[in-house]
């Protein structure tokens, strides 16, 4: 038993307050390397560039560049203030893979919504 009252005092009650009090969870959209950080930093000059100078087709390849270097974040943050809310917390694999299958399912539906069957 004091195991569980432990866990609940140092662990659990930090998150399930900040949650249910303060302010609501951050997910951060992407992750990026150092090196993927300054990459995206030219990718975007190169945006306005083309912009500038109407080279939409590169344009759309800059953007596509861009996407390819993001990589999803795979944990949440529940509050900046409290240290024991403050450690980064990894998702659920499971809660992965079901965002994953979602956004499958979104694809094949918008690739073939116009069919009748």
């Amino acid at each position: 038993m004091d195991t569980i009252t432990t866990w609940h005092e140092d662990y659990l009650k930090g998150y399930r307050d900040a949650l249910a009090h303060r302010i609501p969870i951050y997910v951060p959209p992407v992750i990026w390397t150092d090196a993927d950080k300054v990459r995206y930093g030219q990718l975007e000059a190169e945006k306005i560039a083309c912009i500038q100078s109407r080279e939409w087709e590169r344009l759309d390849e800059v953007w596509a560049e861009q996407d390819a270097i993001e990589k999803a974040c795979p944990v949440f943050m529940q509050d900046y203030s409290d240290e024991v809310a403050a450690r980064p917390v990894f998702l659920h694999p499971k809660l992965i893979c079901v965002g994953g299958a979602v956004v499958e399912f979104g694809k094949l539906f918008l690739a073939h919504w116009h069919v009748r069957s």
